[in-house]
C-alpha cells in the first residue's frame, strides 16, 4: 500500500495530527482498522489533482462515524490527506 503515497506525504486531522509523515500516519492510524467493520463512500468529488471523499464507517462495536477527507495528488500518488471528523465517535478505536 505504501506505493500509493507520494514522497513527502503528510496527514492532518483534528486528533492532533499536523502534517505528520507517512511513517507516523501508519503507526497512529493503521492500527485502528481493527475496529472497522465496514466503510461506505457516499460521495467522491474530483477536481484536477484534488478530491473530497465523504465516507461512513461502521465500527466493530456498532457505532457510526462519518468523516470527510481532502486529498491532493502528485503524479497519480497521494501527496496529502486532511481528515475532518463528522458526527460519531471521532475515529474508530478512540473509545469515545
Amino acid at each position: 500500500m505504501s506505493s500509493q503515497f507520494a514522497d513527502g506525504f503528510t496527514f492532518t486531522s483534528p486528533a492532533g495530527d499536523d502534517h505528520i509523515s507517512l511513517v507516523q500516519y501508519q503507526e497512529k492510524c493503521f492500527p485502528t482498522s481493527k475496529f472497522v467493520k465496514n466503510v461506505k463512500f457516499t460521495q467522491i468529488t474530483v477536481d484536477g489533482n484534488t478530491a473530497f471523499a465523504i465516507y461512513e464507517i461502521a465500527t466493530t462495536d456498532n457505532k457510526q462515524v462519518r468523516n470527510v477527507e481532502y486529498y491532493t495528488f502528485n503524479k497519480g500518488k497521494i501527496k496529502s490527506i486532511e481528515c475532518f471528523f463528522g458526527v460519531g465517535i471521532n475515529y474508530p478505536g478512540s473509545g469515545k
